[in-house]
Order: C-alpha cells, then sequence, then structure tokens
C-alpha cells in the first residue's frame, strides 16, 4: 500500500529591509537643501582651490627673494672676508673713464665698438697714458692734451683706426683692438675688450661691453630707440659697481639674460622708458631722470644701500591661510556628497549637515583672521619696497584684505549658520523620525 504525498512546506514570511525603506512625503525644505549643498560644494571646492593657489604663490614670491637674498649675501660676505685684490697703480678708474672718452670725443667722435677698446685699454695702462687724476683730470683738460687726431690709413681699404697724439704719445682705437704707442720708446701696450685681461674684472661690475650690450637689448626690446638722455644714464646706473639691477657674470649673454622686459610708453608727463630685471624695476623719463627706481638684492639684507627690502610674509599666517584653504576645499567636495546623499533620502543626512556646519564656522573665521595677517605683511613688505606714497598704498591693500576677509567669513558662515536652524524645524525633525 502506497504512501499518501507530503505536504509542500509553507513559505517564510519576507522581512522588510530597513535602509530602503522611504516614506511617502518628503518636504520641499529637505530638497531645497539637498539642491544648495550641492551648489555651495561646487562653488566652495573652486573657490578655495584660487585660494590656496593664492596663498602658494604668496609663499613661493616669498621665499624665492629671500633665497636670492640670502645667496647674494653669501657672496658678498665671502668676498669681504676674501683678501683683497691688489690695485694695478696704472689702471685707470670707470669715472676717470668716462672722463678720457668725454675729452677725447670732442676731437672727434667715437663709434660703440672703439669706446669698448678705449675702455679696455684705459682700465689696463691708463694712469700711464693720462698721469693726473681725480679732480685734476678734467674733461678740457683732455681735450687741451690732444695734439692731433685723426684716421689711419687701413691697407685692406676699410675704416682705418682713429689716432689721438698726446703729451704721453698716441691712442690708436680700431673696432677690435686699441692700442698706446708711449712717446719715450717703450713698450707699446696693445688690449681688445674680449681679452682675458678685461674679462677678469666682471668682479667689480659690469664691464663696458656687458654695459653697451644691456643698452642694445633694452633698446631692441622697447621697440624704437632710447634718447641720449636715457642713454647716459642707463650707462651712468649700470656702470656703477653697486646699481642692483643686473647680477655680474662673466660673459655678454649671462648678463643680458636678466633683462626681462623694456617698454617705452607715453604717460602725462611724455614719453616714459620702464625696464624689469630679475633684480629690480627702473623708470626714466625722456630727459633720463629717474621716475622710478626699486631693486631687491643683498643690500636689503645688510640694511640698507640702494637696494629695496624683499617680500616678506608671515608664514604662520600663511601656513593657516593654505590649510584652511585645503581643508575648505575638502569639506566643500564632503557638502557636495551629503547633498547628494540628502536628495536620495538617506536617513543620516542631516546629521552628517550638521557635522559640516560646526567645522566650517570655526574654519571660515580661522582661515579670514589668517587671510588678514598674510595680506599686511605682505602690504607691509611691498610699501617698503615703493618709498614715497608705499605706506598710503600699504594701508589701502590691508583695508581691502580686512574687508574682503570680513565679506568671506561671512558667505562662508551664512550657510552652515542657516543649515543648524533648518535641520531644527519641526518638519525636517518629523521627516527624519519617520525615516530613521
Amino acid at each position: 500500500m502506497s504512501m499518501p504525498p507530503q505536504p509542500y512546506p509553507s513559505p517564510l514570511p519576507v522581512q522588510p529591509i530597513a535602509y530602503s525603506t522611504p516614506v511617502s512625503y518628503r518636504p520641499g525644505l529637505i530638497t531645497a537643501i539637498g539642491v544648495i549643498s550641492i551648489v555651495v560644494g561646487s562653488l566652495g571646492l573652486l573657490f578655495n582651490g584660487i585660494a590656496g593657489l593664492q596663498a602658494l604663490g604668496m609663499v613661493m614670491i616669498s621665499r624665492v627673494t629671500q633665497t636670492a637674498v640670502a645667496r647674494q649675501a653669501a657672496a658678498k660676505q665671502a668676498a669681504a672676508v676674501a683678501p683683497a685684490a691688489p690695485v694695478d697703480p696704472v689702471s685707470m678708474p670707470q669715472p676717470d673713464r668716462q672722463t678720457v672718452l668725454k675729452g677725447l670725443s670732442m676731437h672727434r667722435p667715437i663709434t660703440p665698438a672703439r669706446r669698448e677698446q678705449l675702455d679696455a685699454l684705459l682700465l689696463k695702462c691708463g694712469r700711464q697714458i693720462f698721469k693726473l687724476q681725480g679732480a685734476d683730470l678734467t674733461v678740457n683738460v683732455v681735450k687741451e692734451n690732444v695734439t692731433e687726431s685723426g684716421r689711419l690709413p687701413d691697407a685692406k681699404g676699410g675704416e682705418g683706426p682713429d689716432f689721438f697724439a698726446i703729451g704721453e704719445g698716441q691712442i690708436e682705437l680700431a673696432d677690435t683692438y686699441a692700442k698706446f704707442v708711449p712717446g719715450d720708446g717703450r713698450e707699446t701696450v696693445r688690449v681688445s675688450a674680449s681679452d682675458e685681461g678685461e674679462q677678469q674684472n666682471w668682479q667689480a661690475g659690469l664691464t663696458p661691453g656687458q654695459v653697451k650690450a644691456i643698452i642694445d637689448k633694452i633698446e631692441q626690446q622697447a621697440g624704437q630707440p632710447l634718447t641720449a638722455g636715457q642713454k647716459s644714464k642707463l650707462d651712468v646706473v649700470l656702470s656703477s659697481p653697486a646699481q642692483g639691477f643686473f647680477t655680474t657674470a662673466a660673459t655678454i649673454p649671462e648678463v643680458t639674460s636678466q633683462l626681462r622686459s623694456a617698454t617705452q610708453f607715453n604717460s602725462g608727463n611724455g614719453s616714459q622708458l620702464m625696464i624689469s630685471t630679475g633684480q629690480g624695476m627702473l623708470t626714466l623719463d625722456a630727459q633720463g631722470n629717474t621716475v622710478n627706481s626699486s631693486t631687491w638684492n643683498a643690500a636689503a639684507a645688510f640694511g640698507g644701500g640702494a637696494a629695496g627690502p624683499v617680500f616678506k610674509i608671515n608664514m604662520t599666517a600663511a601656513v593657516v591661510a593654505l590649510a584652511g584653504a585645503v581643508l575648505s576645499a575638502m569639506l566643500a567636495i564632503y557638502l557636495l556628497v551629503i547633498g547628494i546623499l540628502m536628495l536620495r533620502q538617506h536617513p543620516r543626512a542631516a546629521w552628517l549637515h550638521k557635522i559640516y556646519a560646526w567645522l566650517k564656522i570655526p574654519l571660515a573665521v580661522a582661515g579670514g583672521i589668517a587671510w588678514v595677517m598674510l595680506w599686511t605683511s605682505f602690504a607691509t613688505s611691498a610699501a617698503a619696497a615703493a618709498p614715497g606714497g608705499g605706506a598710503a598704498a600699504a594701508k589701502g591693500m590691508t583695508t581691502a584684505a580686512v574687508i574682503g576677509a570680513g565679506v568671506a567669513v561671512a558667505v562662508g558662515c551664512i550657510y552652515p549658520i542657516s543649515l543648524l536652524i533648518a535641520l531644527r524645524t519641526k518638519s525636517v525633525r518629523d521627516y527624519y523620525a519617520a525615516v530613521q
């Protein structure tokens, strides 16, 4: 006898999944919070990214200028403790060389190339050619000392060297060399501006060839000829060992590469020339008068000189501002995510928004204070680099920084405070009580 079939087991009841239980009604305020959080998070990420780059840029400017000053200060200190090179008794200093050039030029014009050769000759044996020096050596004395001048014939049919007969002998100037033939039968002195003997003097300042190359490059970049006054002023300024605009180097390309820009422009007072280098800026009017001059080099590190101070900022404030920008950017990403979660009816979205609000408020206040301190230190340094009117500019910059930081703090705190208020409304509390 067969057994009756066993009955099938009864089905098990399906258990509800707690985290997927939606509610039938979502208040409009919840939707608004979610949308606004996404928008504010996106804008906050962009704004704080820009602020972080700005803070990083100010730190880099300060570091670069201070590093350059430290290196130049070390070089200056090393030069100060190094044994001084013996002074050549027959070498002529730069001011006297300029006097001789002007005196000879009153007899016949001297081309720039031959001026460079003359300068090298006087640097080597100027005291042998002209015995007088200092206040006794004037342009008229040099002029009267020349008994004859002219141009010698050239064997190749070109322009021969210029010659100047003086009491001590004869000077000959060509494009590639200069020589002095003593009248007492001593050995002839012949030099070239590219000789090793002349190149060894670059440590004391820019050589005449380098000064000429810089002026030529300035004129080329300016796009129009410089006035005679501007050329004369540049020659005087750049020939000074303490000029501060160009770092001395052994070769012409190393020096001319330091020129960043040269611009001729018309102002209310006429045409002006503005020059910018890695060491500073110089502005001259059409007559060659200095309109503005500022440099930043080793002189500032030693407390003065022709140079102005470097840009120094409050590094503590810079670090706080940079860290605040990074943290605010991370918080903006966090807000963007929790805004999406709120639109997806996540049960803990309100609690996550409260965390954002309590973190954002102190972060915005700290960042605002740091930015005020950072811009104040930068403005003070900028004012010191621009004497005459710099204090007023620094005060204006500081005032703008305070106002800007105040606005940024207010904007940064409006939404977190509004969130804390909105999340305490009855409709929001009832909604999340039902969801949880």
